[in-house]
């Protein structure tokens, strides 16, 4: 499981959801979360990691993350070139681009219940 698995986890964007340019800011919250589950085998909740990335509504499935996933992402990001980390940024805002965005519920609720709204 790699990190790009990580938009695989949200299934759906509210309109106004923006995504996190600055590469810096990112980087040091990652580590702040990545310090606050380093022990764990899993991440307890998938949107400490996501709310590095994404402002604004999403929906996820937690379906669970390799804490070992994001700390190699984090040594990834620690060793790179900036040209190198904003292809990365860049890579991972159009995989967020391909996730449905969705609007207002109706009254069938069009949401899986499985689907946690952050």
């Amino acid at each position: 499981m790699g990190f790009w698995s990580l938009a695989d986890q949200i299934t759906q964007l509210e309109p106004s959801t923006q995504y996190v340019d600055d590469i810096g800011r990112i980087t040091l919250q990652l580590n702040d979360v990545y310090r606050s589950f380093m022990l764990e085998p899993w991440v307890p909740d998938a949107a400490v990691v996501l709310n590095c990335f994404i402002t604004g509504t999403y929906y996820y499935i937690d379906d669970g993350l390799p804490v070992v996933t994001v700390k190699d992402f984090l040594r990834l990001l620690k060793i790179t070139t900036d040209e190198k980390r904003r292809i990365i940024l860049s890579n991972l805002h159009t995989r967020f681009d391909a996730i449905p965005r969705c609007f207002e519920r109706d009254e069938n609720d069009n949401f899986s219940y499985d689907d946690i709204p952050f």
